[in-house]
């Protein structure tokens, strides 16, 4: 088994939570004292559990988007592709990353409900997809629907960017108010 942060904590002299808030919180202890915990992760070769991290700090910094089909079926629709580039620019700015789902024989309700991210962009998605989102009780974000707030934007890159930013927006919102919790 390799080294935990309670080996990293006594080699640094410093406390487990200490060696924690360096990988998670870093602005919260001195900079020497940030490095020397760095320094002695790399050369004891850590590297921090991903699902302890999603658990300790409740969120995976990842947005997935849905495709109302498989990946196969959408072919070469340049509308597709100019939305995910708006989206995953946004990602890039927000230091997030993007997931795509899409059905490849599943069904909504077992694609949406297994994902381990923070929020939906829900692309041309139909009844069963919503009702999942509703259920799982989740931010998301519709495009390319009736009620969509977007279909004003014509330009399908700066309607990604906008459904992305409105996501990003209600996931601030919900941090915020834990935080205030």
């Amino acid at each position: 088994m390799g080294c935990t942060i309670k080996d990293i904590a006594e080699k640094a002299g410093v406390s487990k939570t200490t060696v924690s808030f360096a990988f998670n919180y870093p602005e919260r202890i001195a900079p020497e004292t940030f490095r020397r915990i760095m320094d002695i992760a790399r050369e004891m070769d850590y590297s921090p559990n991903p699902v302890a991290r999603i658990l300790m700090l409740k969120k995976t910094d990842i947005i997935a988007v849905t495709l109302p089909v498989p990946l196969e079926i959408l072919g070469n629709r340049e509308d597709i592709a100019a939305l995910m580039a708006g989206i995953g620019m946004v990602c890039e700015q927000e230091s997030r990353s993007m997931a795509i789902l899409a059905p490849c024989g599943r069904s909504a309700d077992k694609y949406i409900t297994t994902a381990i991210v923070d929020g939906f962009i829900a692309l041309e998605p139909k009844e069963e997809v919503i009702a999942a989102l509703k259920i799982r009780n989740i931010p998301y974000c519709l495009i390319y629907r009736d009620n969509e707030p977007f279909k004003e934007i014509r330009s399908p890159y700066e309607r990604g960017k906008a459904a992305a930013e409105h996501l990003f927006r209600i996931l601030s919102d919900q941090a915020e108010s834990l935080n205030r919790a």
